[in-house]
């Protein structure tokens, strides 16, 4: 089925009603707290760019809480 990604627009497919293993969303591991917020921030699928960058900035956000606090034990 076609979709249209909430947070960029851009058209994709999405397999999830089809068969979950299929869809591009499958191959994106994503933590518990990566989850939450997807389900709190959007109502639909994103695409397969939004997922990785909404991914890459979750673990730049905690690596930077983890040098912070690494730093400030240290001080």
């Amino acid at each position: 089925m076609k979709k249209r990604c909430p947070r960029c627009g851009a058209l994709f497919d999405c397999l999830h009603d089809e068969d979950i293993r299929l869809c591009h969303c499958a191959t994106v591991e994503l933590d518990n707290q990566t989850r939450k917020y997807l389900k709190e921030n959007y109502s639909d699928c994103l695409c397969h760019n939004c997922l990785i960058a909404i991914k890459k900035g979750f673990m730049q956000m905690k690596r930077l809480c983890v040098n912070h606090l690494t730093r400030t034990e240290y001080e």
